[in-house]
């Protein structure tokens, strides 16, 4: 008896899980599959593309990526494929002209996502053990919340929520290969959801598999192309490789979904002034009014704000509870803005009572913990984060305080 023949979503689907686990051969053989039922199929051809250039089959890769550009023409990071499978040829000018073609894809209107893999679902709780889990979690018991996800996963082996949950406290207990797994098998079941392919380049990036995290942050963009957390984080990765008009370009795209982005912004910002545009540069800081404006405060103590996601048991946090606890308190007022998890530790509950304030920010975006920094009214801000893991340094952009202050978890310039 055959097997029943696959709908175009679910080959779609199986195909890119199988590209996913590096399996490139039963991958192609499900986009081509699918080429023959639709050769008009934009993933199908991009994702071909991707294989072939990574087998160095570089001809090949073009012919693909060519077809993919004659469905959608203005799709950027599609022109941006093409110029590195053309660098890869030899063929540095027409290389040249394929990042100009992206560049200007990126500065037109935004594209509407491909239609031939269905949109993301949304997580559901489908166990009751599930909430339970995710209550444990948010306290900070995390061997709790362990257990209740491992249990649900005993009866639905291929839960997401689960696996992503579980996955997100292996990479918080410095786990990066158990996440990797972790996410690997919720991919497999779920390869049409954005945040998993895009949690499964950030743990990549931090291995150091820059190739294969770059392929996985364009395999979230693909599935859903408004997605600024990838591409930010990719255009950060490929600044990181000095791939510079590459990161540009990825923060253009991001640019025109929500061209007031604070952290975009000053990304861009930073590029350009990598790139010596410095005038440009001053341009794209001087977009957002600062919150601080000159005003001259009248406070009895100096209130110094500290800013990270590290309070807690980290590095960082063993090195500053010392300091918080010995600040002059005749002197000094102390807040803490805390970005991170509350893990329940013991140096965790020091921080609450060595801070004269302590606000938990965990689930604030940047302009809401701007505007509270600046409602407090600090003299001076500190940031124990710089460009690490967990920081909002698009805050220091908004200049919510007087005088900023770059201080320990990043010990370099933060280019600003």
């Amino acid at each position: 008896m055959n097997a029943p023949e696959l709908s175009a979503d679910s080959r779609l689907m199986r195909a890119v899980s199988l590209q996913q686990q590096g399996k490139l051969r039963e991958a192609s053989d499900l986009f081509r599959e699918e080429l023959r039922f639709n050769p008009m199929s934009f993933a199908a051809l991009y994702s071909m593309s991707a294989i072939e250039n990574k087998r160095g089959e570089h001809a090949k890769a073009l012919q693909y990526v060519d077809r993919a550009l004659r469905v959608m023409p203005s799709y950027a990071l599609a022109h941006q494929a093409k110029a590195i499978i053309l660098a890869a040829l030899g063929r540095n000018q027409e290389a040249a002209l394929s990042l100009d073609n992206a560049r200007r894809c990126a500065d037109s209107e935004p594209q509407q996502a491909p239609q031939a893999l269905p949109q993301p679902r949304l997580l559901e709780v489908s166990h009751p053990k599930q909430r339970l889990a995710m209550e444990a979690q948010s306290r900070g018991d995390m061997a709790g919340a362990k257990r209740l996800f491992e249990e649900v996963l005993f009866d639905l082996p291929s839960d997401m929520l689960s696996l992503y949950s579980l996955m997100v406290m292996a990479s918080q207990a410095g786990k990066p290969w158990d996440a990797l797994q972790l996410i690997e098998r919720g991919l497999a079941a779920m390869p049409d959801y954005p945040p998993a392919h895009f949690a499964r380049g950030t743990i990549l990036q931090s291995l150091g598999l820059f190739d294969e995290a770059l392929q996985a942050l364009d395999q979230a963009i693909l599935l859903q192309p408004d997605y600024l957390e990838a591409l930010n984080n990719r255009a950060s990765l490929l600044q990181a490789l000095n791939k510079i008009p590459e990161a540009f370009l990825s923060l253009q795209q991001a640019l025109r979904y929500k061209p007031d982005d604070e952290k975009l912004l000053m990304n861009t910002g930073v590029i350009l002034t990598t790139l010596k545009r410095n005038a440009d540069a001053v341009r794209v800081f001087d977009q957002k009014s600062p919150l601080w404006r000159g005003e001259r405060y009248k406070h009895n103590k100096i209130r110094v704000g500290y800013l990270s996601p590290d309070l807690r048991e980290h590095p960082v946090g063993h090195l500053m509870t010392g300091v918080i606890e010995h600040h002059d308190k005749t002197r000094f007022e102390t807040y803490a803005f805390s970005l991170g998890i509350d893990d329940g530790s013991s140096l965790r509950r020091r921080f609450k009572l060595g801070f004269d304030h302590f606000i938990d920010c965990k689930e604030k975006t940047a302009t809401e913990i701007a505007s509270l920094i600046r409602a407090a009214e600090i003299d001076v801000l500190v940031d124990l984060a710089g460009y690490t893991a967990g920081s909002k340094s698009e805050i220091f952009a908004m200049r919510p305080a007087p005088a900023h202050v770059n201080f320990l978890g990043y010990p370099g310039t933060m280019g600003a």
